[in-house]
């Protein structure tokens, strides 16, 4: 089997390496000063440490160009006065467990995974569904406007008392494939698909083909020996996962869905923050959610470009093709609404509100 290269990867969109990390950095670094000009001088008085532990390596673009900058962001705009202990990898705290854990104390900040709180955090699967944006800056957009409106979708973090910091959504995953170009709905029926879960699940077998969940680390070998014909994945993870010696198509227009990852604070510790300091937490983390996002998708075109010049047809599904796509993946949302609904949730109005943020 190969090795991810600098990848430590569970599943879905959380676990993608990036390129290009001195870039971003640069890029970052003159977002934090600005942050720092910006910011009210914190509070005097000693220096408080506070503790972020998440699931993600040190290699992961969401350490490298989320959680680090923000590190940096916050200590500088705070003139010192707030500094961080980072515990990465899951050393104290894996992915699933991030909310349990700050309301226990054993970290201040963490990532929330919203693939792996649906209990908690129902309606906020809506930002997963398929057909409910393309690009990083689209959902990104359109999921902070949410928070901003103060939805019920901020409403379920409030509940849970947490404090969201960052939001992050993957360029939506495309279908990645053993034996070329797909170019009708027929051609998918019977196709074995890897999806990583949830949405991505029923969004492959409302298509007609046979979805496999699988991790990620698992893929190589199941494209290697034909045990799948496809993937939906993020384009990013392709080379991470050295997809490229054994794929042959990748799509460039699916609607096939993302996924949500968020930085958050345990709600009492963020509200015992003097004002000035909760303002550069949250503008710090404004900062680097819109530039990693464009940071995103500048990097999902770039790899398009280095796929088609390893002579992988990297293509765009014809419009008829895309129509009949979307008209059957239509049940998903509706299943989700349906479902929700039956629980006295507004999953109605909670969707309709998502789609008219992405048209904003």
């Amino acid at each position: 089997m190969r090795t991810p290269k600098n990848a430590t990867m569970a599943d879905d969109g959380r676990h993608d390496t990036m390129a290009g990390q001195a870039r971003f950095r640069r890029s970052a670094g003159a977002g934090a000063t600005a942050l720092a000009l910006f910011a009210l001088t914190a509070s005097a008085g000693t220096a408080e440490s506070l503790t972020l532990a998440h699931g993600f390596n040190p290699n992961h673009y969401w350490s490298t160009q989320i959680i680090d900058p923000w590190m940096a962001c916050v200590t500088e705009g705070t003139g010192g006065d707030y500094t961080f202990q980072n515990y990465p990898s899951g050393q104290i705290v894996k992915f699933a467990e991030s909310i349990d854990a700050m309301h226990g104390g054993l970290t201040d900040v963490s990532t929330i995974s919203v693939g792996y709180e649906t209990t908690r955090l129902p309606l906020n699967g809506v930002s997963m569904l398929p057909d409910m944006g393309g690009t990083s800056v689209e959902m990104v957009g359109a999921y902070r406007h949410m928070l901003d409106e103060n939805t019920v979708l901020k409403a379920e973090y409030t509940d849970n008392d947490v404090h969201p910091l960052i939001v992050s959504l993957l360029p939506v995953y495309q279908l990645v494939t053993r034996s070329g170009p797909i170019t009708s709905l027929e051609g998918l029926r019977g196709k074995v698909i890897r999806s990583s879960g949830g949405a991505l699940t029923l969004t492959v077998n409302t298509l007609g083909a046979s979805a496999t969940e699988m991790p990620s680390s698992d893929v190589y070998v199941a494209f290697q020996n034909g045990v799948v014909d496809g993937a939906l994945s993020a384009i990013s993870s392709i080379k991470p996962y050295h997809l490229e010696e054994v794929v042959k198509g990748v799509s460039t227009n699916g609607q096939f869905g993302s996924f949500a990852t968020l930085l958050a604070m345990e709600m009492p510790t963020y509200e015992a923050l003097p004002d000035d300091v909760q303002q550069v937490f949250d503008q710090c983390g404004l900062q680097v959610e819109r530039d990693v996002a464009a940071y995103l998708d500048a990097e999902n075109e770039t790899l398009k470009e280095e796929l088609s010049g390893m002579g992988i047809a990297v293509y765009e599904f014809p419009a008829e093709m895309q129509q009949a796509m979307l008209e059957a993946m239509a049940p998903v949302a509706e299943g989700f609404i349906s479902r929700l609904s039956e629980r006295g949730l507004p999953a109605q109005e909670t969707y309709d509100a998502y789609r008219a943020a992405l048209a904003e």
